[in-house]
């Protein structure tokens, strides 16, 4: 997992650097770190700890539709994760919740 996050705080930093540059950056560069942020294992565990999507959410409105579409894409996947992961944990809550009043009764 830790090998995970280094590489996606690494593709973060990257993409990080194009956002200053004017313009937005260099598109082909752009859309090969989000190409590879996408191809890459990426839970919920790497997106709290890296933060990527807000650096992802910031080319949702790139000069270059390409760019602005391929973060779109990439946030609306991660939104998804995130909700999936939210309601396992809602889930598991629940039943731990009906276990602990099944076992006073």
């Amino acid at each position: 997992m830790t090998k995970s996050i280094d590489s996606v705080k690494e593709l973060k930093q990257s993409l990080s650097k194009e956002l200053i540059k004017d313009g937005g950056g260099n598109s082909d560069r752009c859309l090969d770190i989000l190409k590879r942020l996408d191809e890459s294992f990426i839970d919920i565990d790497v997106l709290s700890k890296t933060m990527v999507g807000a650096v992802v959410s910031k080319f949702k409105t790139n000069d270059d539709e390409k760019v602005a579409t391929a973060a779109k894409v990439l946030v609306r996947k991660w939104k998804k994760i995130a909700k999936t992961s939210g309601t396992k944990k809602k889930a598991n809550a629940k039943r731990s919740m009906h276990r602990g009043i099944s076992n006073h009764e």
